[in-house]
């Protein structure tokens, strides 16, 4: 059997929230970035990494349950950049 799953439908609304200092997506490099792991977010930072030529192992991800946790993540701890 297959299974098509549509999981997200954006028409050009993603981003990510950084911190100053942050201005481009080469600048994620070795940097803490806190997602939702599996998720349209997770999908969204590959590609935008493999774009500039970097990969997962270029940066620091933070697994949380949730979108919500990984924004709440962001906004405690100072350590997370993205």
């Amino acid at each position: 059997p297959k299974v098509f799953q549509q999981v997200d439908w954006s028409a050009g609304g993603d981003g990510i929230v950084v911190r100053a200092g942050i201005n481009t997506v080469a600048d994620l490099k070795g940097k803490t970035i806190a997602l939702c792991q599996n998720s349209p977010s997770h999908f969204y930072l590959l590609q935008l990494l493999k774009e500039v030529g970097l990969s997962a192992r270029d940066v620091n991800m933070r697994f949380t349950s949730t979108a919500f946790g990984a924004s709440a993540l962001f906004a405690q701890d100072r350590s997370v950049h993205a």
